[in-house]
């Protein structure tokens, strides 16, 4: 209670409202002064412009506004509700996709160049590489490289042991 949330549908579904910024959003309207009696003056004065923008008497004296194809029907149908809700979902969905891939990419990077060193230098002085790995608290990284030497370990030594069985 209390939230005021702005739904923008797509430009398809009905055109932008002026007082926002283009293409299909979730919008929640407060104001961000310290104040909380400034803050609620401001949030009702905000409330009350973008509620009259424009304003209704002038959507309902215009006749092409009702029926099938009207301004009130299209921007009131529960279906253009859910094809918003459902935009504004998976634009977020997209965002933490995007997120996600940059932190794989960092985490990446940072596993060819730990604090700055180079890897070949790291790959070089094995003990010291071991000493920044416990220091940093970098453990996955420990676990990242060893998982697929482990791997072919494991496998070395199955066939070894084939092989060993077959003579």
């Amino acid at each position: 209670m209390g939230e005021f949330l702005i739904l923008q549908p797509d430009a398809k579904l009905s055109p932008n409202h002026d007082l926002l910024p283009s293409g299909s959003g979730l919008y929640v309207l407060r104001s961000q002064a310290s104040d909380p009696n400034l803050a609620t003056k401001q949030t009702r004065a905000a409330q009350s412009v973008f509620l009259n923008t424009p304003h209704p008497l002038e959507i309902l004296t215009d006749r092409c506004a009702y029926g099938s194809e009207g301004a009130i029907l299209r921007d009131h149908d529960v279906d253009t509700y859910l094809i918003s809700i459902r935009k504004v979902i998976s634009q977020e969905l997209n965002r933490a996709r995007k997120m996600r891939r940059q932190q794989q990419r960092q985490l990446w990077w940072h596993m060819v160049v730990l604090n700055g060193t180079n890897v070949k230098l790291l790959l070089d002085s094995g003990r010291e590489w071991w000493r920044m790995v416990v220091a940093t608290h970098n453990m996955h990284l420990l676990v990242v490289v060893l998982v697929p030497f482990a791997r072919l370990w494991v496998t070395k030594a199955c066939n070894w042991i084939r092989f060993r069985m077959c003579m």
